[in-house]
């Protein structure tokens, strides 16, 4: 309902041209460029690097990123959210005139190092209105504070008083309801302004400041900025990741069809099959999600990849060019390429098949021959030796023809004993 057929379109209302969103988006965006400036004025030759927490429709980025253009050189950016069709319609939107941003699936409710991050190695986290929508803020600003070298800064813009439009509108969305801590306005997931400064000072940052329009008291106000300094020390119980390894894969013994029906057919195990599907799929895979294939490990998760409501469209519109239509509901019933692969083998026609993965099958009655699980099914139970009424019944059911077969046939094998 948000995203009708993937679009983007009325979400990015809800805060572009909004007076009072734009006033705190500006100001972000303004403590930005002054921490920017002030540690290139220290240090005319660092990097200063920037990253970006759900930056989603880039609604507080242009702000950032229009402020930081004069600093291209000396800035790295990274856009990060938890969905790769943000990401996706971040790069189309920013890309190209921002060449020092840098696009990253980020989920910061999860361990950063198993998701490829580095700890301790930014200076500036920016999030807006995007915290609260995580299940326990004491783990996601222990998770953002990973992040920062010491004297590093969170910079958060975040709504601080629940509204009946934000309720409606938002409470559409699985996020708004994940809140699990005691830090949350009754009947929403918002926190006030004295709620994330406490929450804040729990997790160690050095005090930190809110902002708020000029006049408006910080327990009046309906948003917020929050700055806050990290000490540099947070605790960690994470351990590197293990070397991804390449998944094993259980060779099945291949049907033969008989050389003597199909003289020409190319012999296809079920396995070969598979993989071939495997491989179609994570070729679709990564043209939406725009990663490269080698992370597209056919045992894992969907979750992993970035793959949320909004991908699942797209992906499928793009299977749906080979297969015509599927269920909606496909890839979150089949979660992993694999499965996946299994219910397309198991459900699509062989000319589907045929033409998803450009299988070097001449005709497509081989291939269902080669893909049809061997028949288990009891054979017809022979009449024993002796068994008259049967035989009487077997030379019932005979046409003409095959009662002169059957004759001559006895005819010869009683002349010849």
């Amino acid at each position: 309902m948000l995203f009708p057929s993937g679009s983007m379109a009325l979400v990015e209302g809800v805060y572009k041209a909004n007076t009072v969103s734009d006033s705190y988006n500006h100001m972000l965006a303004e403590t930005v460029r002054r921490t920017v400036e002030q540690a290139l004025e220290s240090d005319p030759d660092r990097i200063v690097s920037i990253l970006e927490v759900g930056a989603g429709t880039g609604g507080t980025s242009q702000f950032v990123l229009e402020v930081l253009e004069n600093y291209a050189a000396r800035v790295r950016y990274v856009y990060t959210d938890i969905s790769s069709t943000f990401l996706n319609h971040g790069e189309d939107r920013f890309g190209e005139r921002f060449p020092f941003l840098e696009f990253e699936t980020l989920n910061v409710e999860m361990s950063l190092r198993s998701q490829g991050f580095d700890l301790g190695q930014v200076d500036l986290v920016l999030a807006s209105n995007v915290l609260h929508a995580t299940e326990d803020v004491l783990v996601t600003l222990q998770h953002c504070k990973q992040l920062l070298r010491r004297g590093g800064l969170l910079v958060l813009n975040e709504t601080t008083h629940k509204t009946d439009f934000a309720t409606l509108t938002f409470g559409l969305t699985k996020g708004w309801w994940l809140a699990g801590d005691g830090f949350r306005i009754p009947g929403s997931p918002l926190l006030r302004a004295n709620d994330w400064t406490a929450a804040l000072q729990l997790r160690g940052f050095k005090e930190s400041k809110v902002l708020t329009s000029e006049g408006v008291d910080d327990a009046a106000a309906l948003f917020a900025v929050i700055v806050a300094e990290s000490d540099g020390v947070f605790s960690s119980d994470e351990r590197r990741p293990e070397p991804r390894r390449k998944p094993k894969v259980t060779q099945s013994a291949p049907v033969v069809i008989p050389t003597e029906t199909v003289p020409q057919a190319r012999i296809v195990d079920a396995a070969s099959l598979k993989s071939k599907v495997i491989e179609e799929l994570q070729g679709v895979f990564a043209q939406v999600l725009r990663i490269k294939i080698d992370r597209l490990i056919p045992t894992a998760s969907f979750d992993s990849f970035g793959i949320d409501s909004l991908v699942v469209v797209t992906i499928n519109q793009k299977l749906e060019a080979a297969f015509g239509v599927l269920p909606v509901t496909l890839l979150f019933e089949h979660q992993r390429l694999n499965e996946l692969a299994d219910w397309l083998i198991a459900n699509q026609t062989p000319e589907q098949l045929v033409t998803f993965t450009g299988f070097p099958i001449e005709s497509s009655a081989r291939l269902a021959a080669q893909t049809r699980p061997p028949d288990t099914s009891p054979a017809a139970p022979v009449p024993p030796p002796g068994d008259d009424d049967a035989l009487l019944r077997g030379i019932d059911s005979m046409n003409e023809s095959e009662l002169d077969a059957l004759i001559a046939k006895l005819e010869k094998e009683v002349q010849l004993s």
